[in-house]
């Protein structure tokens, strides 16, 4: 399989269990933090759909994304209807970027000052896929504590 291939197919499967991860949570439940000065689970939402943006939409894509990530973690609330906006807005700017790259894309070095990152484009993809990855596991750790069963998920291994 070509790298980008396999590169959008991880990707795509993260965002995927994402959604299922949050499927049947409620108000309450994504904003419960399990303790003080915790995250809630809204506020690793907006994180990921902050994060997915400016790694996809700005650094790569050039397409100028407006993102506060303090308000991002101080948000007090987030509504179903909020999160379902923050990542189907994720999904418009993915698609748009991810929908015109190439092999020799991927290969494109991007400099991220802000962020000491310098490197190709697939490095950035790369990173991304571990970010999802990593809060879509911390997401589900707070859905079983609020007493939630794993959703199925499917597998592709």
């Amino acid at each position: 399989m070509a790298p980008l291939q396999e590169l959008t197919r991880l990707i795509t499967d993260c965002r995927m269990r994402l959604r299922l991860v949050l499927e049947g949570l409620n108000e309450d439940d994504l904003n419960f933090r399990p303790a003080p000065g915790m995250n809630s689970i809204g506020n690793i939402v907006r994180h990921i759909g902050g994060g997915s943006r400016m790694m996809v939409g700005e650094w790569i894509g050039g397409i100028k994304q407006v993102r506060n990530r303090e308000e991002e973690f101080g948000a007090p609330r987030t509504t179903p209807a909020e999160m379902r906006e923050i990542l189907d807005h994720e999904e418009r700017v993915w698609s748009q970027v991810m929908g015109t790259m190439t092999e020799e894309g991927l290969r494109r070095v991007i400099s991220v000052p802000q962020r000491k990152f310098e490197g190709p484009v697939e490095s950035m993809l790369i990173n991304l896929y571990r970010h999802f990855n990593y809060h879509t596991g911390q997401i589900m750790v707070y859905r079983r504590i609020r007493g939630h069963k794993s959703p199925e998920i499917p597998r592709w291994y």
